[in-house]
């Protein structure tokens, strides 16, 4: 397995992540949770363009800025958003492109 040096970072200042992760094994599940909706109520309200709950509110909740999605076509959406960084000399934020 190959390790990100800022998982190592991350594992070490956070008290949190060190609960959850171990170097040696990996993420230990924290919750296993069985929703009551359908495929299709999980696709309305998670994944489809209008979402109540897309990935672009998830982007947005994790503090990224400037968030903009193309519509989904043929299975495939790109998510441009600035995402703040720590521990790089001169820069605060970089732009993040996600391909979902």
């Amino acid at each position: 397995m190959t390790l990100d040096p800022a998982l190592f970072e991350l594992v070490a200042e956070n008290r949190l992540v060190q609960k959850n992760y171990s170097l040696k094994q990996g993420w230990n599940e924290v919750m296993q949770v069985v929703l009551d909706i359908s495929v299709c109520e999980f696709y309305q309200h998670f994944i489809a363009q209008k979402a109540t709950f897309s990935l672009v509110h998830l982007e947005q909740i994790l503090g990224h800025t400037n968030v903009k999605n193309t519509p989904w076509k043929k299975n495939i959406m790109v998510i441009n958003s600035i995402v703040p960084v720590s521990g790089v000399p001169f820069i605060s934020q970089t732009n993040c492109i996600k391909t979902v």
